[in-house]
């Protein structure tokens, strides 16, 4: 009886220790844990607007000033063949004056359409010009078909532009997108010419047929492009 007293004072001693030392151990890792620490992220500040940004903005100045207007003399920037003369084709040329520019590498230049009528069936021949005198002139010829075909070519200018009169040739600046979007099913095809209005000049050529002459292009100066 001694002995089992003895032994269940044992078990209990044995228990009260474990106890001991495992709060003992709880309380110290407590203690040595990592803090964790949180962050909240912060407002962002409102932004205000700069006063560049809050300005409108300005719309582009024009390309052209002045309206598209006939000249009532003759340029003599076609060749005339005799040929040319018995088929009435120097009363059926016509110039305008369409536009100056304001700005850009040709600046004070003034724009001209010059017509006359087609070798055969077919729209009348127009190109487009620009000068400062009246004595010299550029040529817009934006797709090199004075340097791609031959001088006697019908679609080389110099075909029927007399070149004595032509400083260079160039690219004339214009305000007309170079793409224009077309949704499906419907494709746009472009006419290099200008829409006319013609009257009879009142003569006939040798065969018999009347002369006529174009009036004013329906079209505005910032209207004529080429290609």
């Amino acid at each position: 009886m001694k002995k089992g007293f003895s032994i269940l004072i044992l078990l209990l001693s044995v228990i009260a220790l474990i106890g001991v030392g495992g709060g003992a151990y709880y309380l110290g890792t407590k203690n040595t844990l990592p803090e964790i620490q949180i962050s909240f992220p912060k407002k962002n500040a409102p932004v205000i607007p700069t006063s560049s940004a809050q300005k409108a903005t300005k719309p582009a100045e024009p390309l052209f000033s002045g309206t598209v207007k006939k000249i009532n003399k003759d340029l003599g920037l076609f060749k005339i063949t005799d040929v040319d003369k018995e088929n009435g084709v120097p009363d059926s040329i016509a110039y305008y004056e369409a536009g100056t520019y304001l700005r850009g590498e040709y600046k004070d230049y003034t724009r001209i359409l010059a017509i006359r009528p087609a070798e055969g069936p077919g729209p009348s021949l127009q190109f487009i010009l620009a000068t400062k005198d009246y004595s010299s002139y550029l040529l817009d010829d934006p797709n090199d078909k004075t340097g791609n075909y031959p001088s006697d070519d019908w679609d080389n200018p110099y075909m029927f532009i007399d070149k004595s009169k032509i400083a260079n040739t160039v690219t004339l600046d214009t305000e007309h997108t170079k793409t224009i979007a077309v949704k499906k099913p419907f494709t746009l095809i472009r006419q290099d010419s200008v829409l006319l209005e013609y009257k009879k000049t009142g003569q006939k050529n040798k065969s018999g047929y009347d002369i006529y002459t174009p009036l004013q292009p329906v079209c505005n100066s910032s209207d004529l492009t080429f290609s």
